[in-house]
């Protein structure tokens, strides 16, 4: 589907984040992401930028680094990413090598999909080893 630059942003704004849009909209950053390489970023009509955007992990390996590619079709061709409540070799070496890491008497990983996970995660294990069912935050 081959959208325009002002259709992909009416799109967006209706059905994601109306906010998000106007205040790009307002500050002149309407920028809507096309091909992306190494440290560079073009916007849906071509126009080519350093891409300066402090987010994710871009900083450490570059958009679509080609080492990171082949590792990762390596891996979904030989690996069933989809099933994580089997057996599996690959978990288990991991697992080995994180609790290699871990202090004397940790020596399991819970793997999870997402931070949100993670967190959740977290706040049950801290429950259930401390017996308490309160949880502090901070912002």
């Amino acid at each position: 589907m081959a959208l325009s630059r002002n259709q992909v942003i009416d799109l967006f704004s209706r059905h994601v984040s109306p906010g998000k849009v106007d205040t790009y909209r307002k500050y002149d950053m309407l920028f809507v992401p096309g091909k992306r390489n190494g440290c560079f970023l073009f916007d849906i009509n071509g126009k080519k930028y350093i891409n300066c955007h402090c987010n994710g992990g871009v900083f450490n390996l570059g958009h679509r680094n080609r080492e990171v590619i082949n590792a990762v079709t390596r891996a979904m061709k030989t690996y069933d990413m989809g099933n994580h409540h089997l057996i599996s070799l690959p978990r288990a070496l991991c697992a080995k090598e994180l609790a290699a890491t871990l202090p004397p008497g940790l020596n399991q990983v819970a793997y999870g999909v997402s931070g949100g996970e993670a967190v959740d995660l977290a706040i049950k294990l801290a429950r259930g080893v401390t017996g308490r069912g309160g949880v502090v935050s901070a912002r």
